[in-house]
């Protein structure tokens, strides 16, 4: 009971301590202060190009099971699949 007061004290004190006050952050330099963080800093002048995606169906990426029946139903046995 002792020690599980002492938890829940404990507990309290850091929550309260760096959750509700101004716990101080350490951050330094690039624009950023306690108050506002700078993730990043832009390099590029203007507008970044446009992304793009490309894709495909997966079995376009697999090499295709060149084994005989009777060798892929030995495998799937040997991994626990239906016959």
């Amino acid at each position: 009971m002792v020690w599980t007061l002492l938890a829940v004290v404990f507990l309290y004190g850091a929550v309260h301590q760096g959750l509700l006050l101004r716990p101080d952050m350490q951050v330094e330099g690039g624009g950023s202060s306690d108050t506002l963080l700078q993730w990043y800093q832009d390099r590029v002048e203007g507008a970044l190009p446009a992304a793009w995606v490309s894709g495909g169906p997966m079995v376009s990426g697999r090499e295709p099971d060149r084994l005989r029946p009777s060798q892929a139903r030995e495998r799937r046995r040997h991994r626990g699949g239906p016959s």
